[in-house]
This record gives structure tokens, sequence and C-alpha cells, in this order.
């Protein structure tokens, strides 16, 4: 079925952003615009006061869609990775439950669907991949699937086939439920086939975050960790003399392992993770729209060696990986007190809540005195990302589906998933939120992490182990793959219809 959309401008007078959340909204603007149409802008007042009903800045679309079904897939990140079955799915909620998050998934398709008379469903992929349906669905011209939510490592495959919708005259990234900095990543060739925002929690957390244990930090006295970071005094440095310190062989046997004490742990991942928190990337797109191979300037290689250094040193970073422990047991040293800083994806906030100790989220730290801002790397492995596969019953009104969600959630589940993550209310202080609001609003897409050209991310994401002096010559290897693989991608994408 073919529903026409009529589009009509939103009544907006004013919005204070810093009243609300952005969460993944991108750089806020200092003079924000509404829009009357996936695309178009007009000028809010310069003046600004709280954020009513009445004047919120808000997608109008007058829509009717008859009681039909708006299908989403996805791929389910909770399911696949072993995720805590705690997390909601943050696309389809059946009924309201009385989980808090849940339930905030349920009110904003509730609103949704009232306001465009639709039926939001979603489905999960039952695999990793989700190419071979959507693909299937494309080519048969069946119109299975409204909005699809790959993973990141599928990006360039869907692209390729023609299997996406180009979303730029669709949904204005400008708007502060949508991640601005996600185009950044995504748009290549001036085509942009995907982007994250508001809509979803669940690619907020694969944000790689710091987690540290404030009970050692009071016994050590080791200072207000959260407010060194708003200070900018949290620096690669820092964390390593804190680590250095940290560390020790409790059992006297002459060697690091789970039975001791630690500064840091990670795992392998660390090596990508900390290289793109410095602000570096793998790749990068060019003024012409054109990705290049972007980690051989002398400052990349240099953060490269020094993550590689930190890695390969036993005592100050422990590896979860090298020491053939499970995800769960590098929480529990964390828990039992073994670890003062685990580095993992957001979403161990979950498995952490049950901790006797309490603990801290804040972000990664800077590699150097250049660098000025805070970034925040995401778990390309698993990441997400916002669609409309080309062969959608109607591509506007996906896009003024997907727009609405992502508003309602900006507006209505945001407040609800900052609860959940840093706890009550009443117990989360202030300079907590601030350094939740650096962590994301400061995401940094990688095009090497989000279209694997030549595969050299997971080259070095696998590969740290005694490479420190081996950074610049792996690089040199694969540079000849990564362009190849950029030349061939460019020349398919300039031949989609």
């Amino acid at each position: 079925m073919n529903h026409s959309v009529n589009l009509k401008t939103a009544a907006v007078s004013v919005l204070l952003l810093s009243a609300i959340l952005t969460a993944c909204g991108g750089e806020t603007a200092q003079n924000p615009v509404t829009t009357n149409a996936p695309g178009g802008t007009a000028a809010a007042p310069a003046v600004t006061e709280a954020v009513t009903e009445e004047n919120r800045l808000y997608p109008a679309y007058e829509l009717d869609l008859g009681g039909s079904d708006f299908h989403m897939f996805y791929f389910d990140e909770v399911g696949m990775c072993g995720w805590s079955s705690e997390i909601p799915n943050d696309l389809y909620a059946a009924e309201e439950t009385g989980d808090i998050l849940a339930d905030a998934v349920y009110r904003r398709n509730l609103s949704v669907e009232e306001k465009y008379n639709v039926k939001l469903t979603a489905e999960a992929c039952p695999d990793w991949d989700i190419t071979a349906r959507v693909s299937k669905s494309v080519l048969s011209g069946a119109g299975s699937y409204d909005a699809v939510f790959p993973h990141w490592q599928i990006m360039q495959p869907l692209i390729t086939g023609n299997y996406l919708t180009q979303l730029d005259s669709y949904l204005d990234v400008s708007m502060p439920w949508w991640d601005a900095r996600s185009k950044e990543g995504f748009s290549v060739g001036g085509k942009t086939f995907a982007l994250s925002g508001d809509l979803t929690f669940m690619d907020k957390l694969t944000d790689i975050v710091l987690f540290f244990n404030k009970k050692m930090a009071a016994d050590y006295d080791l200072g207000d960790i959260y407010q060194m970071v708003v200070d900018h005094k949290w620096t690669f440095d820092k964390m390593l003399e804190i680590c250095s310190n940290l560390s020790a062989d409790l059992d006297n046997n002459g060697k690091y392992d789970k039975n001791d004490r630690f500064g840091f742990a990670g795992q392998n991942d660390a090596s990508y993770e900390l290289f793109n928190s410095s602000g570096e990337k793998f790749c990068s797109i060019g003024s012409d729209g054109v990705p290049y191979l972007s980690n051989d300037s002398e400052r990349a290689i240099g953060v490269m060696m020094r993550v590689y250094e930190f890695m390969n040193d036993s005592r100050s970073f422990f590896n979860r990986q090298a020491a053939n422990l499970s995800v769960a047991d590098a929480i529990n040293m964390f828990k039992s007190d073994n670890v003062f800083i685990l580095m993992r994806p957001l979403q161990t906030v979950m498995e952490l809540r049950s901790m006797n100790a309490d603990f801290g989220i804040i972000p990664t730290p800077l590699m150097d005195d250049a660098q000025t801002d805070y970034y925040t790397s995401i778990g390309y492995t698993v990441a997400i990302a916002t669609c409309i596969p080309s062969d959608a019953k109607d591509v506007t009104v996906s896009a003024a589906i997907l727009d609405t969600m992502a508003a309602e959630s900006y507006y209505s589940m945001n407040e609800v998933f900052y609860d959940m993550v840093l706890g009550s209310k009443v117990i989360r202080d202030d300079i907590s939120r601030q350094n939740l609001d650096i962590i994301f609003e400061n995401h940094l897409y990688d095009p090497g992490c989000i279209f694997g050209f030549g595969g050299m991310a997971s080259e070095f994401l696998n590969n740290y182990k005694n490479r420190t002096d081996k950074v610049a010559s792996t690089i040199e290897k694969f540079k000849p793959k990564v362009e190849k693989d950029i030349e061939k991608f460019m020349d398919t994408l300039a031949n989609l219809e």
C-alpha cells in the first residue's frame, strides 16, 4: 500500500536545549530549527525558555496510515551478544509491565501509533547478518520491512547491494534527536544511507566507557575522578599513573593474573577503542566525499604505539581475553575491588547494578595536550544504525515514522534512560550526569570501522601482542588493500540507481 504524506509546519516558538537531555542528538544549536518536511528548516526565535508541550521542537506530519503495520527488522544485540536480559527492546514493547524503560518504549510507540493511525511492529533477526533477509525482500520486491537496523559490519554489502535508501532528502540531521556526528561517518560520496540518534538506546549501550570503582578511589586517595574529567585533567598519562600505582602482585608469585590487583582491565578491543578516543580514525571522509586512509599521520602512529605499549604491559593492563577469562569473570574482578578501571560497553551497567561498592562512569581519557575534546569510541562490531530499505512500501512514510519516533524518544525516553544508567534521581549527582553528557555528545564515527575498508581496523584489533614497533609497517602493508577496497566501493556507489 502506498500512503501519501501531507506535511504541515510544526508550530514552534522556542526551545531550551539545555533543559532536556541531548543524549545522542549531536551538537546543539544556539538557534534551534523546526521542520515542515524531512530536510526543510525554519529559524526559531533566539529567546529561550523551558520546554513545554506547546513550544517544543517537533516534527509534524499530517498522516493517516489506516491502521496498517509499520514493520521494523533489527540486529538483536541482547540475543546475539549475550547482553543482560534485563535490557528491554528499544523498538517495541507489547504492553506496560512496570519496567520503567520498557514502559517508556511502549508509551513512545503508542503516541506514534495514535498520531498516525499505524501499528508499530518489530522483528529480531535470528542470526548475525540481516543482509540475506533484506536482500531477499528487495530482490523480490516484497517490501517486507519499513525500516531496518543493521550492525555496522554489514553496512558495505547492504549499500553496494543497493538494498538501502539514501536518506539525505528524507531526514534532517540538524534536528536534536539525530546525532549530527553520525552523518560524518556514514555519508560517503555525498550519500547517507544510515544515521544514529535517539530513536534507539541500543546504540548508546555500545558506547565504550570507563567504569571506575569509587571505593578504591577513596581508599587510595585518588581524588575526584569526575572533576578531573570536567577540568580536562583526565589524560592518558594520568590514567597510566593511577594504573601503575594501583597494580600489585597480591599473591607474590612473580606474575600478574586474575588473583592480583589491577588499575585497568579491558580486552583486545582496547586497541581501536583507545585509538578512536584520541580523535584519530582508521579512515576519514574527504571534502570530496571520498574515504581515505587516515591513520598514517605522525600523531596517529604515535597514538597507536602508546596504546600498544600500554596493552602489552601486563602489570598495568589486564586483558581478560589473554587470560582466557569470560566477560563475567572480568566484571567480577571489578566488583571484588581487584580492578579500579573497567573498560566496557555502557551496557555493562546492567551487570554492575548488583555491585556492593559504588561505581562511576567516565569517558576514555584525552590522549595528549593537543586534544581539546573527549571522544567516545563505539563498539563497532555490534553497534547498530537506522536505515530504510530500498523496497520500503513508502520511503516518505518510513522517514516520517522514524523521525517522529526519534523525536518522541528525545523528549520522553531519554530521561528514563539516564535514570537507568545513573540510578535513582535521589542519589545521582550533577557531575556524574555531566560526565554522561560528555560521553553521549562526543561520539566518534570511524568510516574505517563502519565500512571495514581493507580489514585494517580488524587487523589492529586482533594483533596487538608485542607489535608496538610494527605499527607503521602494518599500516604500509594494509594501505594498498584499503585504497583498493575504497576504490571498488566508490565505483559501485557511483553506479547505483
